[in-house]
């Protein structure tokens, strides 16, 4: 199994120029991001996984008023816990220092037992056979997360269908509500997930 660059940026107080040179597929991940921000609406209450497409996501949430956020992740907590406009909660467990996410039983616990608006999921690589895979040995707690919303949101771009599947399933496409990528999806695999009757969301393609 081949391993996988780790996304995240080094410094998560850098402006969105920084972020472009140091996030892979930048454009495509702020694109996911941009879709899923503009289904978060004030009063909220929403739960944010991990990886840079969440990171993006949680970067555009400043100025939403009386939204409460759960995460699994110290970058998306580290992004909020300056805006005095939002609550957040994050889980404990043991930290994992590819994506900064928190694992283990005690995060598991905890998003077991949140019921959030809204849920927005990362993945590692989406596999048609398979749907949502984690590169973790055990991704309860990415699971947990990503069921934990009345509405369940999972968020990938195009590129992801390239990484192959690595070892645990996170969910199934029949598990979220909506998948949410960006413009540059394959005709071929649009036309695939429709057979398989998922929802998508996809940004609009610019020909400028």
């Amino acid at each position: 199994m081949g391993a996988v660059k780790v996304d995240m940026p080094h410094n998560i107080t850098q402006s969105n120029q920084d972020l472009n040179s140091s996030i892979p597929n930048f454009a495509a991940k702020n694109e996911v991001a941009e879709i899923a921000a503009s289904m978060v609406e004030d009063g909220d209450f929403i739960a944010i996984g991990s990886g840079s497409t969440a990171f993006l996501l949680a970067s555009k949430l400043h100025g939403k008023r009386d939204l409460t956020v759960a995460t699994n992740s110290v970058y998306v907590a580290y992004e909020l816990m300056q805006d005095k406009t939002i609550n957040f909660n994050i889980c404990g467990g043991s930290i994992l220092s590819r994506n900064g996410a928190c694992n283990g039983p005690f995060a598991e616990l905890y998003l077991n037992d949140i019921q959030v608006d809204k849920g927005f999921c990362g993945t590692d690589s989406v596999s048609l056979e398979k749907g949502f895979i984690s590169m973790d040995a055990d991704p309860r707690s990415e699971r947990a997360q990503c069921l934990a919303g009345k509405q369940r949101y999972m968020l990938a771009d195009a590129s992801q269908f390239k990484n192959r599947p690595f070892i645990e399933k996170i969910c199934n496409f029949k598990d979220v509500d909506a998948f949410i990528t960006n413009s540059n999806l394959d005709d071929s695999l649009i036309s695939s997930l429709r057979d398989r009757q998922v929802d998508l969301i996809m940004a609009v393609k610019s020909f400028d």
